[in-house]
């Protein structure tokens, strides 16, 4: 249901509480409520960047959309995939195919480098044909990103398409409060800087 979900993806977003979730554990939603469900599908599309390798951002990206992506392959009626952009030898690497298991693709988040730039575009016309080939009544990308990306105007026009379509999108950023500038629906992870003694 649109409630669980965003209930989840509010949970994990937060740094804190990452160490917390594991694999198929639901302790980590905050509330259960009975309401109709609607079958939705999710593309997680994870920023791997080289501005992601400062301080250890692309751990933590990668450690959130782990998270985010065995969160929402618990509630029932909900698909989930999860990829990377750029890849190393295409616009984008998934990380976890539609139908596939998080904890048997576990391992291929931590793998992924930071590099190149922030091709956006590219991975978000790769999503909306994932997302337009499945039946789901409901369809979610959601953003995992640090940084303003290529050709940022081309990306919204893109973006207002998969509106028209019908494919919700959500942005997840990383120490960059500009990425609200793209996304309609917004959650900030701060990374606080060292105490200088």
């Amino acid at each position: 249901s649109t409630h669980c979900i965003s209930s989840a993806a509010s949970d994990v977003y937060k740094r804190q509480k990452l160490h917390r979730v594991k694999l198929g554990n639901p302790s980590i939603y905050r509330t259960r409520q009975r309401k109709k469900a609607v079958n939705t599908v999710v593309q997680v599309l994870m920023d791997s960047s080289y501005s992601m390798s400062d301080r250890n951002v692309m751990g933590l990206a990668s450690n959130a959309t782990l998270a985010i992506t065995a969160a929402l392959e618990t509630i029932p009626g909900v698909r989930v995939g999860a990829a990377a952009f750029p890849g190393r030898q295409a616009d984008v690497e998934p990380m976890t195919l539609f139908g596939e298991k998080v904890k048997q693709t576990a391992a291929r988040y931590p793998a992924i480098v930071a590099s190149g730039g922030t091709p956006l575009l590219p991975a978000l016309m790769w999503a909306t044909r994932q997302l337009l080939s499945c039946n789901e009544e409901r369809k979610l990308l959601l953003i995992v990103t640090d940084g303003e990306p290529f050709e940022s105007e081309a990306c919204v026009d893109v973006m207002s398409q998969m509106k028209l379509n019908n494919i919700e999108t959500m942005g997840l950023g990383i120490k960059v409060p500009s990425v609200k500038d793209l996304f309609n629906i917004l959650s900030l992870i701060h990374i606080s800087e060292p105490t200088r003694r």
